[in-house]
This record gives structure tokens, sequence and C-alpha cells, in this order.
């Protein structure tokens, strides 16, 4: 999703699209692509008029789909179809789901076919979106409101009062407008980002402890290195492939901690678009300034340690030689460890760790405590505000069953995501342990999901500056260039600024 075009570009947008190929019916697959899917502008629309009690009783049977994306393999497909099976089984107020599977290339065709959906009306009753782009949505009048459901009960939960309380503290929050207090989606999933790593390689050269900070990080690469094997691989080829953009903000979390109070205006912990804003127009956020350079001269030094020609690399291919055995680490999201598992070409034991922190000897502004990838709202699901009586309340009864114990179970089981609850009683073996041990980002910069500009130049400058294209100095002011360009614009689209306390005053 590209966050910064103008309203009237992203209007335009949706209109060719509707002209080329009108929207695409349940079960397709997107017929036409638009330059973008939404603008952060809007005041605003309600759903009250859908709002009802989750546990209203039923006029008669009734069928929903569930809109998710089609995966890689069949099996992964049929733990979908497995879950729904699950939930027809039961509940016993007569409704039915069925998965509607949709073809996509990438999250930017995902976002676009959704939109054509919710804006025809024809959107599944439960899909597949981002916490960010669902707020956005909700801001035009295309989803539904779920917090007045959050606060009643779960009735598939054993545990909660209410179903807000089956989340890890803090989870919602993230999928929550800090303006308006909306929750125009939950979220099935979060992300625990690890360093998987070659155990039997570690053995054989007497690495029997495992690095905490960043320096014994790099004695443990020189150690791999000497012995002829590429220490850590790394995919660089562009920014979907994720590692420099992990790196860069993982170093950069630890170094700009103590600025966050005052950029979290709202004090929830997470750092929205309009703090954002904000914070640059307050001179906090800076990419130029040292604290918030920090990050470049580390990744250069980490670099001569990763495998050779890494910015040809994409993340299929990484897997690929660290299944291999051509590099002793590599950094990926938790369910790739299912991946690794059930690889035929798997020889030998993979273990995992949090990556290390960075202390007071790599930079004076380290707050020497870890700061990990992950913890952000993942598979998050909503409701299409056409969704209305027997269908919007079906619609709420499975996204609760989905988001109780035994839907992360089956979610977990199936799917290897790390559910976002607090109990769950059954994890696969291999799992255990996979879970958030250090801290989060609160302020997602640089992340996809956040800003599209900013997410797709810091790995195409980063590129440059690997390759001694580009100098430190060259890359923190083209990037935040960037910044001023999406502040401006989200300012200017949201009517935010200093009068109206960048929105939080109407």
């Amino acid at each position: 999703m590209k966050l910064l075009k103008s309203l009237s570009l992203i209007l335009s947008g949706v209109i060719l699209l509707l002209a080329l190929g009108g929207c695409v019916t349940t079960g397709g697959t997107p017929s036409a692509q638009s330059p973008d899917e939404s603008s952060l502008s809007g005041q605003g629309a309600s759903s009250q008029g859908n709002e009802q009690s989750s546990d209203q009783e039923l006029s008669g049977p009734v069928e929903i789909s569930w809109g998710v994306q089609r995966q890689k393999t069949s099996g992964e497909n049929e733990a979908y179809e497995r879950v729904a099976q699950a939930y027809n089984e039961t509940n016993s107020k007569g409704i039915t789901v069925t998965v509607n599977f949709v073809e996509y290339t990438d999250s930017a065709q995902w976002n676009t076919w959704l939109t054509s959906q919710l804006i025809g009306g024809v959107a599944n009753e439960v899909v597949l979106s981002w916490h960010i782009p669902a707020i956005e949505h909700y801001k035009k009048g295309l989803l539904v409101d779920l917090k007045p459901y959050l606060d009643q009960p779960n009735p598939y939960s054993e545990s909660s009062s209410s179903w807000w309380d089956n989340f890890t503290d803090g989870l919602v929050n993230q999928n929550m407008d800090s303006i308006t207090g909306v929750v125009p989606s939950v979220p099935l999933g979060t992300t625990a980002v690890k360093v998987f790593y070659n155990k039997g390689l570690f053995e054989r050269l007497g690495i029997t402890e495992l690095p905490a900070t960043y320096n014994e990080l790099i004695e443990i690469c020189q150690i791999i290195q000497a012995d002829g094997a590429a220490p850590f691989i790394v995919a660089n080829q562009s920014p979907n492939d994720d590692h420099f953009n992990w790196f860069h903000r993982m170093f950069m979390d630890q170094t700009i901690e103590p600025l966050i109070d005052d950029i979290d205006l709202s004090g929830n912990g997470v750092v929205e678009l309009n703090e954002i804003c904000a914070a640059y127009d307050k001179g906090l956020i800076n990419l130029e300034d040292p604290r918030w350079a920090v990050p470049l001269p580390i990744l250069k030094e980490f670099s001569q340690y990763w495998y050779p020609g890494y910015n040809g690399l994409d993340k299929t291919t990484a897997n690929d030689l660290f299944i291999r055995q051509d590099g002793a680490m590599i950094m990926a999201v938790g369910h790739t460890l299912k991946t690794y598992i059930e690889n035929p070409d798997l020889d030998f034991e993979i273990g995992f760790f949090s990556f290390p922190y960075l202390t007071k000897e790599n930079t004076e502004y380290a707050v020497e405590k870890p700061y990990e990838m992950g913890g952000a709202p993942q598979n998050n699901m909503c409701i299409p505000a056409s969704a209305s009586g027997d269908k919007l309340t079906a619609a709420i009864d499975f996204l609760q069953f989905l988001s109780s114990e035994k839907g992360a179970a089956l979610l977990a089981e199936g799917l290897w995501w790390t559910p976002p609850f607090k109990e769950v009683k059954s994890m696969p073996d291999a799992m255990a342990g996979m879970y958030i041990e250090g801290s989060t980002s609160k302020l997602r910069l640089l992340a996809p999901q956040t800003d599209q500009l900013l997410y797709q130049d810091d790995t195409k400058l980063g590129q440059l500056f690997l390759e001694g294209k580009i100098t430190a100095e060259e890359f923190s002011a083209s990037l935040n260039e960037d910044l001023k360009t999406s502040v401006e614009a989200l300012k200017q689209s949201n009517d935010w600024n200093e009068a109206n306390n960048w929105g939080f005053n109407p």
C-alpha cells in the first residue's frame, strides 16, 4: 500500500479500476490493478447502524465466506479448510463458513482487490487485511468497528471475561485508531523473528554459548568465517526480502527509545501516523541526526560477514543456501521453521535465538537491552460494513472462534502462526520458545505497513550504501527527504497541524 498519494489520485485510480474490470467477485483473481488502494484522509464513518450483540439469535441458517490468500502448498490451504470445518462442527447456531482463496502476487495487489471488493459491497464477510490500512478503510465507511464486540465476552474462550482479554496485553492497541478509538480489525497472529542457526556447525567449532550482545555475535561470525564458511546469509535483492530493513529497524529502535515518550502523544505505547507528523514538525524525528543515523556504520561492519552477493539474493535463494549449509545463520520469521523442517534436503538440526543487542561499546546511544523484530499484529481479519443482520452476527461469531484458544491452536498447528493470545494449549513441539523475548518497536517508521516510500527506499539506498556508491550522510539525507515528503502529504490529506494538535483536537 502506498500511503503517500493524494486523495484525488486514489479516487481516480479506483475509478480506473472499476472501469477496466469492475469489482472482482469472490473467489476470483484480481483482474485489474490501480496505482494505489487507499489514502490517509477522511473523517471516519460510523458503523453504529450495524452494531448488535454478538450473541444475537439468527433468524435461520446462514452462510458466510472467509477471504484469505491462497498459500504455496496444499497443506497450508488445507489448514484453512480444517479451521473452517472445525468451526462449522463447533457452532450450534446454524452458521456455515466456506473459505474463499484469492490469488495475488504481492500485498499491493491484495489491497487493490480488497478495496474494490469493499467499495463494490461484495467482499467476503470476514476478510484478511493489515491493521493500518484497515483503519483507513474504516474512515471511508468500508469496515465495521469491532470495539463494541471486543468489550463483550467471547463465547469460545475458556478463561477471559471479554473478547479483548483473549489477546496479549497491548496487541489490540496497535489495531486501534488513537484519535477515534475504533478497532476495525483483530489479529490472528503475531510475528517472532529469530536468528536460525546450524547447531552441528556451532558444536563442531566449539561455540557453546549463544550470543546476547552484538559484539558476541561478531566474535562468533569471526570464528565461522575463519573456518571457511559464511557466517550469515542475508537476502537484499529487494525490499520484500526484509533483511536489511529488519537490521536497520532493530538497531534504530535501540538508540531512539528515550525519545518515544515525547513522540507518543496518546500514551498508548504505539506511535501512529499523526504522531510521526507531529514529531517530525517538532524536530524529534530527524534521520540525519547522529542518534538516528547510528545503524549505518554498524550495518556496514556487519555486512562483511554476510554471504557474498547479498544484494542479488532473494529470500527463497537465501533459505535454500541455509538448507544446503552454505551459511551458518539466517534471520527469518518464526513460521519459516516449519518450511525448514519439512524440507527433505535438511540434514542438520536447527536452533534459534533472538538477535543480540547493542551495547555502549557500539554506540553511546545504546539502551543495552534487546529489541526484536516482530510483535506486530499479523493476519488481521476485518468485517465489511456491507455485512448486516444475520451475516454480521455470523461473521462476529466466526471471528470470535478464530481468536479463541482453540482457534489459535488450530492456526498454530496448521500454519505455524505465532499466537497473539495469552493461553494456547496446543502448539507444535518445534515452536517451543518461539515468542518475543525482548522489546518490540513502538515506532515502526520504516515498516512496509506504515509507509511504502520509506520502506522501499530504505533497502534501495541500503544497497548503494553497502556497495560504497553513496555515503552514510547521503543515505540519511535521502531517507530524511522521503520522510519530509511523506509527512507533508499526510498532513495535507488529513488536515493535521499544530493548531489542531495533529488531529487530536477536532
